[in-house]
């Protein structure tokens, strides 16, 4: 595998006792175990074995249907991993997604003014769909003008993060509203009423 090769497959361990014991095919896999495999003879290695192996590959059993009974494999590579070529390797738990929250404090507001508040998503995600473009919205409000005064020293701050929220609300919505028109098309086309 080339060094510049993104990873393509992740197999997720669910235990710390998944790992089949050696010397098994693939087929003894139970749901959610996982195996290294001897490429040239199809059989499970593990330390002790694995000084021999030339090529080799890693596979987890799973269930696409929700039940127990296996009927699908996830494995490390298309056939094989060269073992001489491995020139690193890094093994991580993992940690779910989080969403950041920023709390934006000691902002002031004027009357009868364009705000804008600018978003950009960054992520493994975005990066590979996206490369290194911009992904961003921007989110534009205008303050009130204060009745009877000329020139306001200062607006609601209030206001204008009611505004903001009012703002991103409706996009999320209209969004929405897309999705609901494209189902209602295929809905349509179908010849089935959109759930």
């Amino acid at each position: 595998m080339a060094k510049n090769n993104d990873v393509y497959t992740i197999i997720p361990f669910q235990n710390d006792n998944d790992l089949i014991d050696a010397g098994s095919p693939k087929s003894a896999l139970t749901v959610g175990q996982v195996g290294i495999f001897d490429y040239d003879t199809g059989l499970s290695i593990d330390a002790a074995g694995a000084g021999s192996v030339r090529k080799f590959f890693i596979a987890m059993a799973v269930d696409t249907t929700g039940g127990s009974v296996v009927n699908d494999y996830v494995e490390s590579a298309g056939t094989h991993i060269q073992k001489g070529l491995v020139s690193s390797y890094n093994v991580r738990c993992y940690t779910p997604g989080q969403s950041q929250i920023i709390d934006v404090q000691n902002f002031t507001a004027s009357c009868d003014t364009q705000y804008a508040l600018k978003v950009e998503l960054n992520n493994d995600q975005k990066y590979m769909n996206y490369g290194y473009n911009q992904l961003t919205k921007t989110f534009v409000v205008k303050t009130s003008c204060c009745e009877g005064c000329e020139g306001c020293p200062s607006g609601d701050c209030a206001e204008l993060t009611s505004l903001l929220i009012a703002e991103i609300n409706a996009e999320i919505e209209g969004n929405k509203s897309q999705i609901q028109k494209f189902e209602d098309l295929l809905a349509k086309l179908s010849g089935k009423s959109a759930e």
